[in-house]
């Protein structure tokens, strides 16, 4: 980030405009529903059919996301 932007953004959080969200924070807050879609697209066949095309894998890259989510999953159901 350049020395303005940093600059912009530093003025921003000290306004009390700009506060800091991490994903560990947002996955506190928002896990069930989260959680609750990728189980309903696990679930659905269009989704799986396009996973299949791409690959035949659903791969999170979240860490905080359950752990019987966080793994490779086949398409099929």
């Amino acid at each position: 980030m350049d020395h303005h932007a940093w600059h912009a953004v530093k003025q921003l959080r000290n306004a009390g405009i700009l506060h800091t969200v991490t994903p560990t924070n947002v996955l506190t807050k928002f896990a069930a529903p989260i959680t609750d879609v990728i189980l309903q697209d696990m679930h659905d066949r269009k989704f799986l059919d396009r996973c299949e095309a791409f690959g035949g894998h659903l791969t999170s890259s979240l860490i905080q996301v359950p752990h019987d989510l966080q793994t490779d999953r086949p398409c099929a159901t």
